[in-house]
């Protein structure tokens, strides 16, 4: 079946002077876009992230900031209404404008669902992915960013597994869901 829904935020992470809130916004034809709101105290304003080159619809799922100037965004670039295809992907934001990353990623389709930044220079972000329709199960992944790149960190046991959350009160140390 098509993707379609109403907006909905599906993240958010509040620091001394706001919040980011991420999350999508699809159509009534089914796509549609990321969608982000800062929050800085008193209203929201539209901070909407670029969308992917070619897609049908971007997703944002999971935001992590460790400043009102430094914000991790991931999610999913849905290339097909079918919703088939898709890449994972990365965004950070500067309190100005948005950067997309280039998360390591297997597999026809693959998406990040969490991330959680301890500093500007160490986040990490879990998700899966498989090989499309009929292509056997998903496989968990967690990617690490050092403040300029996303390097693959891989997980114990990623077969069968979605892995859809992170909190690491240290780098390092860190529980997934």
């Amino acid at each position: 079946g098509e993707l379609a829904g109403p907006r909905r935020l599906t993240g958010v992470s509040c620091v001394s002077g706001g919040c980011l809130a991420v999350g999508y916004d699809f159509n009534s034809g089914g796509g549609g876009g990321a969608l982000a709101q800062w929050w800085n105290g008193s209203s929201w304003h539209a901070v909407n992230p670029p969308p992917g080159a070619g897609t049908y619809a971007g997703m944002l799922s999971g935001v992590s900031c460790v400043s009102v100037s430094d914000c991790v965004a991931v999610g999913t670039d849905v290339q097909s209404s079918e919703g088939d295809i898709a890449d994972a992907v990365a965004e950070t934001w500067d309190g100005r404008s948005w950067r997309v990353g280039s998360p390591r990623v297997p597999g026809e389709y693959s998406t990040l669902s969490g991330v959680t930044c301890g500093s500007p220079s160490w986040c990490l972000a879990v998700g899966y992915w498989d090989s499309g329709p009929g292509g056997g199960p998903p496989h968990a992944f967690a990617d690490r960013w050092d403040g300029a790149s996303w390097d693959a960190v891989p997980p114990p046991d990623p077969t069968g597994k979605e892995l859809t959350a992170v909190s690491c009160p240290a780098a390092g140390d860190c529980m997934v869901a």
